[in-house]
C-alpha cells in the first residue's frame, strides 16, 4: 500500500511579457506557489525542498530558483486538492519568475536529508503575466501493507511403534551381530522417519549401529548390557520412542586358521612367504661373483625386488605386513627407498661398495587394507637405486632372499568358511559369512563386509526392488551429467541411475515410463523444450515423479502443457548467482525432504530469482533466504522443485558442497 503526498503549485506573474516559451530567472519577476499535502502525520517529512528549472531541463540541473518550506501546521483546505480528497498535511512555497514554461521539482525532506518514506516528484508549469497558475504534484509515500490471517488448526497424532524384532535374539556374543527391525504406523497416514541411537553402553566399549530406515544392525567389541533406542517421527515433528536392551556375552571370537597358517594369541592368522626362487625376483637375472653366494643383480638401471602370490585371500582384512630382505650387492653407497605395490614404505642405507657382503634389513608396514595389499593375487616389493644392485641369499633368512609375513584379521567368527582364491570371505546382510568373488559386482559391492543382496550401482549396494531414476539433463560442460549421476548413485537409494542428454534429443513418454522418477535440469537449452514439457506432463499424469532443478526452474525452458497448465512451483523469471555460506533455513524440520540434510554451501550458486507460484510451499531455504526446496500438488499428486544446480564442486569449483545428493535423493523419492 502506498500513500500520497500532493504538491499544489500556484504560479503568478506581475509583468506583461507573454512571449517567453522557456523560463528565465533573469526576466521579469513572476510568482509560483506550491503546497504539499500528506494524509495524517505518519511520515518522516518535516519540510519540502522546491527547485525550479527550465521546462527543457531536468531536476538534476542547476536551479533558476529554489526554496525549502516547512509543513503547514494544519491540513490543506479541500479546495486546494482534487474533489473527494481526504485530509492532507501540506507545505507551501512561492517564487516570482518571468513568464514562460518551467519544471518544478519537489523533494520531501526529513530534517536535513531527503525523506526515506516519501519520493520526490516533479511537474511542468506555465507562468503567465499578471496571473497565478496552480499546479498539483503527487509524491507517493511507502506505507505498511496489511495482510490476511487465516488460521487452520490440524489435529495430529504421533506415530506408533507396533512391532520389534531382534535376530538372532537380544542375547548375543561379542562375535555376533544383532539385526533389529521395527514396525510403525501413523494414525493420520503421514510419512514417517526413523532415528536410531545407543543410549547406554559399558565403559570403554565401542558399539556400532548401522541403520537404514526401519532396520538396523548392532555390533560391539565388549560384553555387557546395552540400551538401544529407536524414535519414529512424522512430518509434523510428533514422535514416539522405544528403548530396549541388548545383552552381550564374552566369547572367544578367534578364527579357525586354515592349514599352513599360524594361530596368533589374539585370534588372528598369519603366514610367511619365503622368496628363494629366482623366478620370484624382479630384474635380477645373473650371478655376480664366483663365490656361489647366489647373488642376483639388476645391472640394467631398473628397480630390483621380488613378488609373491597371496594365498590368504580367504581370510579377513590384512592387519600387518612385515618385509625382511637381505641386501648384499651395492656398487654405490647411499640411501635406497623401498616401495610396496607402488607405495613407498621405507628405506635403508646400502653397505660397502660392490662388497657382496650379505646384510639384513627389516621394513615393517602395519595396518594395510584391501586398497594396498592384493589378497589372492600378486604383490611386489621394489628397491629403487642405480644399476649393479641386488639381493644376496645367505643363512640370515634361512636360505631366502627375502621373507614376507602377512597377518590377517579374523572375520566372521570361529569356524568361518575357508574360501579359495579369488573368492574372499565376507559377511552378508543376514550376518552369515560367505565366499564372494570380488569381480562379480552384483554379489560383492565395495569393501568386504558389504555384500549386496540386490544390485551394485557405482560401488554402492542397493535393494534390487529400489526405484529407477533418469537424469534428463543438458550441460554445456562435458561430464556434468556424469557428476550428477555419481552423486545420486553414491546415496545407494536407487537400483538404476541413468542419464539422457536432452540437449541432443527429447525422451518420449514411453522412454520416461521405464523409470519411477525423473530429474530435469538444464545448463544450456534442451533440443525441444516444448516437446519435453509436453512429455513430462504426460509422464506425470501417468504416475511418474518429476523433479525440476536449475536451470530449468529458473528460466522458462519447459514448454507444452508443463508451462500452460501450471506445473511449475518456482516462478521462472530468471537467474542470479549467489554466494551461499550461511546455514540452511529449514521451515519443515520433520519433512522427509530434509532427511539427512544438515548443510549445503556454494561459493557460486546459480539460482532462480523467482518466488513460489501455483501453491508452492518453501520447505527449506538457502542461507540467504532464497527458496531451495519447494513442494506442492498438481492434480492431487505431490510435486517437488529444487532451486539448485545439481552439479557438485567435484566438477567445478564454487558449486555446491554438503548434502546436495541427499536433497536430490529425497526429492526423487517424495510422493
Amino acid at each position: 500500500m502506498q500513500e500520497t503526498i500532493a504538491i499544489a503549485l500556484a504560479l503568478a506573474l506581475h509583468a506583461c511579457d507573454m512571449e517567453k516559451s522557456d523560463g528565465d530567472a533573469a526576466g521579469t519577476t513572476g510568482a509560483i506557489h506550491a503546497a504539499l499535502a500528506v494524509r495524517g502525520a505518519r511520515h518522516d517529512v518535516t519540510a519540502i525542498h522546491y527547485k525550479v528549472v527550465g521546462a527543457g531541463s531536468t531536476c538534476g540541473d542547476a536551479p533558476l530558483a529554489e526554496a525549502t518550506s516547512a509543513l503547514e501546521p494544519e491540513a490543506l483546505p479541500g479546495s486546494a486538492l482534487p474533489a473527494s480528497s481526504g485530509t492532507h498535511a501540506g507545505a507551501d512555497g512561492v517564487f516570482l519568475l518571468p513568464p514562460g514554461n518551467y519544471r518544478v521539482c519537489a523533494t520531501p525532506m526529513s530534517d536535513a536529508a531527503p525523506s526515506s518514506e516519501c519520493a520526490p516528484t516533479e511537474g511542468t508549469a506555465y507562468v503567465a503575466a499578471e496571473a497565478t497558475t496552480e499546479v498539483l504534484l503527487v509524491s507517493q509515500c511507502g506505507g505498511g501493507a496489511n495482510g490476511g490471517l487465516d488460521t487452520v488448526v490440524a489435529l495430529n497424532d504421533p506415530p506408533r511403534i507396533i512391532d520389534l524384532d531382534i535376530a538372532p535374539s537380544k542375547f548375543i556374543s561379542r562375535c555376533e551381530t544383532a539385526t533389529i527391525s521395527v514396525g510403525a504406523e501413523d494414525p493420520d497416514g503421514d510419512p514417517i522417519s526413523f532415528a536410531w541411537s545407543i543410549i547406554a553402553s559399558p565403559a570403554g566399549s565401542s558399539p556400532a549401529l548401522q541403520a537404514t530406515g526401519a532396520a538396523s544392525s548392532f555390533s560391539t567389541d565388549m560384553p555387557g548390557d546395552y540400551q538401544v533406542q529407536v524414535t519414529v517421527s512424522d512430518v509434523y515433528a510428533a514422535s514416539s520412542s522405544l528403548t530396549f536392551p541388548v545383552h552381550v556375552s564374552a566369547e572367544d571370537c578367534s578364527c579357525t586358521c586354515p592349514e599352513g597358517f599360524t594361530q596368533l594369541p589374539d585370534g588372528d592368522c598369519a603366514t610367511s612367504y619365503d622368496i628363494d626362487d629366482a623366478s620370484a625376483l624382479i630384474n635380477q637375472d645373473m650371478d655376480c661373483d664366483g663365490l656361489d653366494l647366489h647373488r642376483r643383480d639388476g645391472c640394467n638401471s631398473m628397480p630390483y625386488g621380488f613378488r609373491w602370490t597371496d594365498a590368504g585371500g580367504a581370510l579377513g582384512p590384512v592387519q600387518r605386513i612385515d618385509v625382511e630382505l637381505e641386501n648384499g650387492m651395492t656398487c654405490y653407497p647411499g640411501s635406497r627407498s623401498v616401495s610396496f605395490n607402488g607405495t613407498t614404505i621405507g628405506g635403508f642405507d646400502t653397505i660397502g661398495t660392490c662388497s657382496c657382503d650379505p646384510a639384513h634389513g627389516l621394513i615393517s608396514l602395519p595396518d594395510v587394507g584391501f586398497g594396498t595389499y592384493n589378497q589372492g593375487d600378486y604383490n611386489a616389493v621394489l628397491i629403487h637405486g642405480p644399476s649393479c644392485e641386488g639381493l644376496s641369499r645367505s643363512d640370515a633368512l634361512g636360505g631366502a632372499f627375502a621373507r614376507v609375513t602377512v597377518t590377517y584379521s579374523c572375520e566372521g567368527g570361529a569356524g568361518g568358511p575357508t574360501c579359495a582364491p579369488p573368492d574372499v570371505a565376507c559377511v552378508d546382510p543376514s550376518g552369515d559369512t560367505v565366499c564372494v568373488d570380488p569381480s562379480f559386482h552384483r554379489a560383492h559391492c565395495g569393501s568386504c563386509g558389504n555384500v549386496c543382496s540386490g544390485q551394485c550401482v557405482d560401488g554402492v549396494c542397493t535393494d534390487a526392488s529400489a526405484d529407477r531414476v533418469l537424469i534428463a539433463g543438458v550441460s554445456l560442460i562435458p561430464g556434468w551429467n556424469d557428476d550428477v549421476r555419481a552423486e545420486l548413485a553414491r546415496t545407494g537409494a536407487f537400483s538404476a541411475v541413468d542419464v539422457y542428454d536432452i540437449g541432443e534429443a527429447t525422451p518420449t513418454v514411453e522412454e520416461l515410463q521405464a523409470y519411477d522418477a525423473v530429474l530435469v535440469y538444464a545448463y544450456g537449452f534442451p533440443q525441444d523444450g516444448g516437446a519435453l514439457g509436453e512429455n513430462l506432463a504426460s509422464y506425470f499424469d501417468g504416475g511418474g515423479r518429476v523433479v525440476v532443478a536449475n536451470w530449468a526452474s529458473g528460466n522458462t525452458l519447459l514448454g507444452g502443457r508443463w508451462e500452460s497448465e501450471g506445473f511449475a512451483l518456482l516462478d521462472p523469471i530468471g537467474m542470479q548467482t549467489f554466494t551461499e555460506t550461511a546455514p540452511l533455513g529449514i521451515n519443515e524440520p520433520g519433512s522427509p525432504l530434509v532427511a539427512g540434510v544438515t548443510s549445503l554451501r556454494a561459493a557460486n550458486a546459480p539460482l532462480g530469482s523467482g518466488g513460489p507460484i501455483n501453491g508452492g510451499v518453501v520447505v527449506a531455504t538457502w542461507g540467504s533466504g532464497v527458496p531451495l526446496i519447494l513442494r506442492g500438488f498438481k492434480d492431487g499428486r505431490a510435486r517437488v522443485e529444487l532451486n539448485m544446480l545439481p552439479v557438485s564442486r567435484a566438477s567445478r569449483d564454487g558449486f555446491w558442497v554438503g548434502d546436495g545428493a541427499e536433497i536430490v535423493r529425497n526429492a526423487l523419492l517424495f510422493e
